[in-house]
């Protein structure tokens, strides 16, 4: 959770103990007005919003996993001797590594797949609207791995937070003392929630390219 320069991370340990870290984070457009333009200052805040969230989720593995004392098996053995205490930043890099290579593979190069396979196949020619088609199966992709991982438990779990969040969120902008009993009157919906920005950027990337024809 984050407001102006200060965040917290609290972590739900398995004893239903909450291990809170607080910290602070500065803006760099603070000090370079050429950054607060627009657009330029979008892409500086998603940069920084995504560094703030691989260093909370680097702070909430540690405060989660260090409640655990499992036998290490000797790949974790391999890891902690040739990389140290550097092992979950590693760890961390790869998955958002992996992770973007899935997002390319799925929103970029499977709806072309379909589109190539169904004109093949069927001997027909999107043409124009070619982008428009490309656009849906990319939401339709979107709505359905959040449907799937929906039904993972922990996920689950995770969405449920998200949900009470939004009602933190809501209840501390309505100047009400934050409270279990005043958050739950309000919506788990938040309208700047960023699952929500990202189906409208797809559906406004879709209006914006729909007929615009790539090919030369």
């Amino acid at each position: 959770m984050k407001s102006g320069e200060k965040y917290s991370v609290a972590v739900l340990q398995e004893d239903h103990s909450i291990t809170v870290v607080d910290g602070e984070h500065s803006s760099i457009r603070k000090k370079n007005k050429f950054l607060n333009l627009p657009i330029i200052r979008g892409v500086v805040n998603f940069v920084e919003t995504m560094i703030l969230s691989y260093k909370t989720l680097s702070v909430s593995a540690d405060a989660f996993m260090g409640e655990f004392e499992e036998e290490e098996s000797k790949f974790e053995k391999w890891l902690k001797k040739h990389f140290g205490a550097r092992v979950m930043d590693i760890v961390m890099t790869l998955a958002v590594i992996l992770g973007l290579c899935l997002g390319l593979g799925l929103f970029i190069l499977l709806p072309d797949f379909v589109l190539d396979l169904v004109e093949k196949l069927a001997h027909f020619s999107f043409g124009n609207f070619r982008a428009l088609a490309s656009g849906i199966i990319k939401i339709g992709i979107f709505v359905l791995y959040i449907y799937l991982v929906s039904k993972m438990s922990y996920i689950r779990r995770t969405f449920e937070f998200h949900g009470a969040e939004h009602k933190s969120i809501a209840c501390f902008e309505a100047g009400e003392e934050l409270t279990p009993e005043n958050a739950k009157k309000y919506s788990r919906f938040h309208p700047r929630c960023g699952t929500s920005f990202i189906i409208v950027v797809l559906i406004i990337s879709i209006l914006a390219t729909a007929f615009i024809n790539w090919n030369t």
